[in-house]
Formats: C-alpha cells, sequence, structure tokens
C-alpha cells in the first residue's frame, strides 16, 4: 500500500471513531430531550449520528480522495442489487438460521411458533430499523464499501479482513466501556463474532461485484435476528433457558466455523478477483 493510501486508512478509522464518539456523544447530549418523546429506551435519536460513523467517514474520505464524483460512486454501490438470487438468501436468511441452530443445539425447543400475514410487518419494521438505524448502512459504506477497497490494494482479502475486524471490534469497544447495547456479551466472544464476520462479509462484498447493500442487509438481518425469534416465537432468547454468554460464544463459534470453510474452500482469495478493484 502506497503511504498516500496509508494515510487514507488512517485517516478514514479516525473519522469513523470521531463522528461515534465525539460528534455522536455530543449529539446524544444535545437531543436527550428529544430521546424521551421518541423512544421510551432513550436510544433512537441520540444515537443516530454515532452509528453512522463509518458511513460517514466513508463519504468524507471519499469526498476528500475524488470530490463529488467519488461520493456517488461509493453511494452507487449501494444500488448493486442485480445479483444472484442465492446471495439474498444468505444475507437474509443466515443470520436466523445461525440464531436458531444455537438456540436448538443448546436444548432449547420451540414447541409454537407462528408466522401469519400479520408478522410481516413487525419483521420488516425490525429488519428496517437495523439496515437503516444501526449496523447496516450506518456502518457498511464505511467498512466494506470505503475500507475494503483501500486496504485490499496491498494486503491480501484474508489479511484485509482481519484488519478491518480488527478496527471494527475497537470501535465498538467504548459501547463496553460505557455500558452500552453490547454490556451484556463477553468482549472476547464479541471479538470472534467480529472477526470471523468481517471474513464472510468481504467474500459477500466481493461475491456480488461490490454490493454494499447486500452486505448491509446481512448486517441488518443479524442484528434483527433476536427480533426474529421474538416474533416467531413470543419470547427473548433468555426465555429459551440459554445463558446469554454461551449463546454469544456458540454464535462466534459458529461464524468462526464458516470463516474457515469460506477460506479453505476460497484459497484465502474470498471471492476476490483482480477484476473487482
Amino acid at each position: 500500500m502506497s503511504d498516500q493510501n496509508t494515510s487514507r486508512a488512517w485517516q478514514f478509522a479516525l473519522a469513523a471513531f470521531g463522528v461515534t464518539w465525539i460528534v455522536g456523544m455530543v449529539a446524544a447530549v444535545i437531543l436527550q430531550p428529544f430521546d424521551r418523546m421518541v423512544d421510551s429506551e432513550g436510544n433512537r435519536i441520540s444515537l443516530f449520528i454515532g452509528r453512522y460513523g463509518p458511513t460517514l467517514a466513508g463519504f468524507l474520505m471519499m469526498y476528500l480522495a475524488s470530490g463529488l464524483k467519488g461520493v456517488k460512486e461509493l453511494f452507487k454501490k449501494a444500488l448493486i442489487w442485480r445479483v444472484n438470487l442465492l446471495y439474498y438468501l444468505i444475507a437474509i436468511f443466515l443470520p436466523i438460521v445461525i440464531k436458531l441452530g444455537v438456540l436448538k443445539s443448546l436444548g432449547a425447543t420451540f414447541e409454537t411458533y407462528s408466522l401469519g400475514v400479520n408478522d410481516f410487518a413487525p419483521l420488516m419494521l425490525a429488519i428496517g430499523t437495523y439496515l437503516f438505524l444501526g449496523g447496516g448502512f450506518g456502518e457498511e459504506f464505511g467498512w466494506r464499501g470505503y475500507l475494503l477497497p483501500v486496504l485490499n490494494e496491498r494486503y491480501t482479502p484474508l489479511v484485509t479482513s482481519v484488519i478491518i475486524g480488527v478496527v471494527w471490534t475497537a470501535w465498538h469497544v467504548p459501547a463496553f466501556l460505557l455500558n452500552g447495547e453490547n454490556e451484556e456479551m463477553p468482549l472476547e466472544a464479541f471479538t470472534v463474532f467480529v472477526l470471523a464476520t468481517s471474513v464472510f462479509l468481504t467474500w459477500l462484498f466481493y461475491r456480488t461485484n461490490q454490493s454494499v447493500l447486500l452486505v448491509a442487509l446481512f448486517h441488518g438481518c443479524y442484528n434483527a435476528s433476536g427480533d426474529w425469534v421474538r416474533i416467531l416465537f413470543g419470547k427473548d432468547d433468555s426465555e429459551f433457558g440459554v445463558a446469554g454468554t454461551t449463546l454469544d460464544w456458540y454464535e462466534a463459534l459458529v461464524m468462526l466455523a464458516v470463516a474457515i470453510l469460506l477460506i479453505l474452500f476460497t484459497k484465502g482469495r474470498l471471492g476476490f478477483r483482480r477484476s473487482n478493484s
């Protein structure tokens, strides 16, 4: 990687952290009165800017490098939708398959479930929330849309995935320290999960011709998988008699197994071809 690209990667990371943990925290304080009006949990409004830190950083870096043309090029990656149906099925359903598979392997029983017409609206709302208000488009324009191709100019797809996984994990660490949304998940399990997911999303990104839409869809659907369980079975993960820490570790190890299989089957290239760049 040239010195210029090294600087771009570092600047992106600093911008992502800055927007999330400086601008985002200031916004949280300023907008706190509105939280009580919109969200009884006090989350949606105050954390919106922070959740978009990586994406805002990605667009900022593209603007500094190539002006509005670069911004348009990055945005167009969200419009890449003509891909094999298989990748849509993977992005949408793999998260809930993993969640239910892990619950089942830990002894959970699914006595009754329902999926009627009236359930589709809550499901779409859950996915849409995580797709647009967190995870999804809030992060993936940055991690995969911008940083992945920049790092891949020098490093292999596997090394690039690990680097992004480390930065991605570090970006979340303040949430643990502040007893935020991830406080109940062990940081060690979260790190394994994010590193493995980074490998998986590199593969999905390159297999779909650099579609931010598909990686954002997977990201959003995984974040919404707990909502899926609640809608389908009428109870949260914790109500299946499975310890949360155990569930977190099993999900992390399943994703790690998926990542290892992809590395082996693709010989570490993870769907990358020079024509992708």
